[in-house]
């Protein structure tokens, strides 16, 4: 999981998010910070209803393409936008909050993820690996899909938002312990998958 010294060190922008925390912290109000990993809504849309503006990182499942970041072996968190809302309703009812609130909607490597959705499309991905030293220098392996977002973002600043996104995903920090989880304390609660995503949206036949 992201760790307040590794997300300065990559994002120092990210200072005064952590300034905010630690007001809070010297404040007598209770509150928590929501721990999700990533978000799967970006690999379904616009079929799979979603709030989130369009993002393309990793699996470009309409053209198949694949840059999967790092070794594609390190366990990735994501969950359903939706779900995510649950959670935090239902969070509303707990006599008390944690720091840290941790949610886990499915866990997946990305190459289980690759596997997947070849399945689900009905043949193999064209697949390249963008290793973390390439993700470092906020350079990545350009998907089909990406172009049409330039539009809303420019090509350098969304290659350098996305370098890093994925290079969170490569080297752990996106991966959220089920252990201590409000899945544990809301086991009612169940969470759409990775592969019934895929075979909801993006099944071939």
């Amino acid at each position: 999981m992201l760790t307040h010294i590794r997300a300065l060190e990559v994002l120092p922008q990210l200072k005064v998010y952590f300034d905010g925390l630690e007001e809070l912290r010297k404040s007598e109000l209770e509150w928590t910070v929501f721990h999700i990993g990533m978000f799967m809504d970006y690999f379904a849309t616009p079929a799979l209803k979603s709030y989130l503006k369009p993002h393309i990182a990793a699996l470009d499942l309409e053209n198949k393409v694949a840059a999967i970041p790092g070794d594609g072996k390190v366990p990735v968190t994501l969950i359903y936008s939706f779900d995510m809302a649950r959670f935090v309703v239902a969070s509303l009812d707990l006599e008390h909050w944690e720091e840290e609130s941790r949610v886990v909607g499915d866990e997946i490597t990305w190459n289980e993820f690759l596997v997947l959705a070849e399945e689900a499309r009905g043949s193999k991905f064209e697949v390249h690996y963008d290793d973390i030293e390439k993700l470092k220098r906020f350079e990545i392996t350009e998907l089909p899909a990406q172009k049409a977002l330039y539009n809303r973002v420019p090509k350098e600043t969304f290659q350098w938002v996305t370098a890093i996104f994925e290079r969170f995903t490569a080297d752990g920090s996106s991966h959220i312990p089920k252990t201590g989880s409000l899945n544990e304390r809301f086991p009612e609660i169940r969470t759409l998958s990775v592969k019934a995503m895929l075979n909801t949206y993006w099944k071939s036949g």
